[in-house]
């Protein structure tokens, strides 16, 4: 699967969650139940860090574990998803 693809498909996860952020691991596991061929976590990553870089995406830190970050579409991750 083309890397476009890959990340037009995490936005529109993120975008249809209704404002909520996604914990990263729930994120990984819908993508790959409903994607395939399935990503590995490590490749999962670096497509997160390349939507981060351009801050098409943001996180929160999980209060209660300092690893575990919940993922959420911005305005411009919207704007980006609509002219996909």
């Amino acid at each position: 699967m083309n890397h476009a693809v890959i990340r037009k498909l995490i936005l529109t996860a993120l975008a249809e969650s209704g404002g909520y952020a996604v914990p990263e691991k729930a994120l990984l596991i819908a993508f790959n139940i409903s994607f395939r061929p399935p990503l590995d976590a490590p490749a999962f990553k670096d497509h997160l860090s390349w939507l981060l870089d351009r801050h098409l995406i943001d996180y929160l830190k999980d209060d209660l574990s300092e690893d575990d970050r919940k993922f959420l579409i911005t305005e411009k991750g919207q704007a980006a998803l609509k002219r996909f």
